[in-house]
């Protein structure tokens, strides 16, 4: 005689629809550079961009739902506002209404303006993806073909022949490139590093009352930085550096000389 208990016991359609999104998903690589810490990430745009479509396919609604936060605001932004928020976040599905609670999770944000509870925010909700759905940074956790562990015996990684003429640079030669910030940054590390260049500014010359708006800093780094000589279009870290500190320093001459007229 058959039991309730002997029945198969049905699988909530959240669990299931989950299930398929981890067996789906894939690799997501850490794309993203911190130019200032130097190390590669996966925003939560990387995380989103992939898992969209699978929710979407499967039926996955996504409830965040704040457990608690706290707000630190900082009088005259010389420093950062500090938000904290723990968030736990309801995976519910589409077709029976079953859900599943992830979290609660600790997001933390800092910002000048009024963008440190999103960016708490985006935090909490990048580690909840992360270690939901088990994300790899590279290559496949199975082989798709027959459930086993990748081979990795077959396909090997050619190697690059060094080009004709100009040798090879050392190790050596690498390091002391990177440590003395004389290799070339990728357009997006460029670009972080042009407007890290101006918000510095920016702060410097709200601290000595002048009050540039942006396109003023702007044009006060390109003079500066023709008057040296450097590179137009900056290229490098080092050059970067040295833009920096003459900026830095022209604005304190400026300011200098207008203490001298009063």
């Amino acid at each position: 005689m058959t039991t309730e208990k002997d029945k198969p016991q049905k699988i909530p359609a959240i669990l299931a629809a989950m299930g398929k999104v981890i067996k789906e998903i894939g690799a997501i690589s850490k794309d993203q550079t911190n130019t200032f810490q130097h190390y590669n990430y996966r925003g939560i745009d990387d995380l989103c961009n992939r898992l969209h479509p699978l929710f979407a396919e499967h039926g996955i609604i996504v409830l965040p739902r704040t457990v608690s936060h706290s707000y630190d605001r900082q009088e005259g932004r010389k420093q950062p506002d500090h938000a904290i928020i723990e968030i736990a976040f309801d995976f519910m599905s589409s077709i029976d209404g079953s859900r599943e609670t992830s979290g609660p999770f600790i997001g933390e944000g800092f910002d000048n303006g009024d963008k440190a509870f999103n960016k708490a925010q985006s935090a909490a909700m990048k580690v909840c993806l992360l270690q939901t759905f088990v994300i790899p940074t590279e290559g496949e956790l199975l082989d798709s073909e027959n459930g086993s562990e990748p081979n990795t015996t077959e396909k090997k990684p050619k190697k690059s022949k060094p080009p004709q003429g100009k040798p090879p640079a050392s190790k050596t030669d690498q390091i002391d490139e990177f440590v003395n910030g004389g290799a070339k940054l990728t357009p997006k590390q460029a670009e972080d590093e042009r407007e890290a260049l101006i918000l510095a500014a920016v702060s410097k010359s709200n601290k000595l009352e002048f009050y540039y708006k942006r396109d003023q800093i702007i044009a006060l780094i390109k003079a500066a930085t023709l008057s040296a000589k450097l590179p137009d279009p900056l290229a490098t870290k080092a050059d970067f550096t040295k833009a920096r500190d003459l900026v830095m320093m022209t604005l304190d001459e400026m300011n200098t000389n207008r203490k001298d007229k009063k």
